[in-house]
């Protein structure tokens, strides 16, 4: 027997907008866990491996901020030497409020915490091995 096909309706998702200075308290409070998090990678690394970090930086898209590492391959035949890793995303909830979340090796985003302060999910950020540079 053939299913029935229903319609349903299915809203678009809503995001919170983000006020600009929400937008650039976080940018600057992150600037410094970010050279914490380059810092501990250039003094725990041997740099003889293929793949080598180059900088952290971070951008806002929508409620989401990103942390994303760059790195420079040196191996043959690839199309371009220099590649973007995500290592983190704080998604924007209500003001200090964050979710955290890294970057699966399957492809999606796994969150760790929810509605968390912006210095408890920077804390997170500096002390769990998930969102620190390989």
């Amino acid at each position: 027997m053939k299913r029935r096909k229903v319609w349903v309706y299915s809203p678009k998702k809503s995001w919170p907008i983000v006020p600009k200075e929400i937008q650039d308290s976080v940018i600057n409070q992150t600037e410094l866990a970010i050279s914490q998090l380059i810092l501990r990678y250039f003094e725990s690394h041997n740099h003889r491996s293929k793949d080598s970090l180059t900088t952290i930086t971070s951008h806002w898209r929508r409620s989401y901020f990103y942390i994303i590492g760059i790195y420079h391959t040196t191996a043959r035949n690839v199309i371009n030497a220099d590649y973007k890793e995500n290592l983190a995303r704080l998604e924007y909830v209500s003001p200090d409020q964050f979710n955290l979340a890294y970057f699966r090796h399957t492809g999606q985003w796994f969150e760790i915490t929810c509605d968390q302060s912006l210095k408890s999910c920077l804390s997170t950020i500096a002390e769990n091995s998930f969102f620190h540079p390989r």
